[in-house]
């Protein structure tokens, strides 16, 4: 990790007296501080130096805000929220889509997403990492323990429910005018 420098963070929470480990870095290229929260049911990363305004507010992201911008019929860019990274993905040449294929790829570095009728696969090592669909929000998402999780979005546009089994579910609740997290649940009322 050249040109990073790791802190570690101990808060209490105040409702439940528990301790909390967290950790933050800060990039010495670009002073950025980066703060990041896995304690909860929602990964949360904070980035000083971000402009994102997300779920939590202006510099927080969650692993469920990146999307895919689908710039022209040759290039796709993907907005990766939890790094703070735009990522630019070029049509493979060979798979230029013949009227009887199906499926386009798209290449950047070891990384590649693959398109369908309705769909775009982000594949890294052989696995479906995220796929997004034909507007580039993000629908389903694998996490590093291979648990994959679906997203379901309402009328608005904002996430609403992300399902990955029974006891792993959350609810959540945007305010439509500021797009914010307002509430955080899981389906059993908790």
């Amino acid at each position: 990790m050249k040109n990073k420098f790791s802190i570690r963070l101990i808060a209490a929470s105040t409702s439940t007296l528990l301790h909390t480990t967290a950790f933050a870095e800060v990039d010495l290229s670009n002073g950025s501080f980066i703060y990041s929260d896995k304690s909860n049911s929602l990964a949360m990363i904070y980035n000083s130096r971000s402009l994102h305004q997300g779920l939590l507010g202006l510099g927080w992201c969650t692993p469920l805000e990146d999307s895919l911008d689908i710039l022209n019929s040759t290039t796709l860019r993907l907005r990766k929220c939890r790094v703070g990274k735009i990522v630019t993905y070029k049509l493979k040449p060979e798979t230029l889509r013949a009227p009887s294929s199906t499926a386009n790829t798209y290449i950047s570095g070891d990384e590649k997403i693959v398109s369908s009728e309705s769909t775009f696969q982000l594949i890294k090592d052989g696995q479906k990492l995220q796929t997004f669909d034909q507007h580039g929000k993000l629908i389903e998402v694998k996490d590093e323990r291979g648990k994959v999780a679906k997203l379901i979005y309402d009328k608005n546009g904002f996430l609403k429910d992300v399902i990955s089994g029974r006891k792993d579910s959350l609810k959540l609740k945007v305010d439509p005018r500021s797009g914010r997290l307002v509430e955080l649940g899981d389906h059993q009322g908790a």
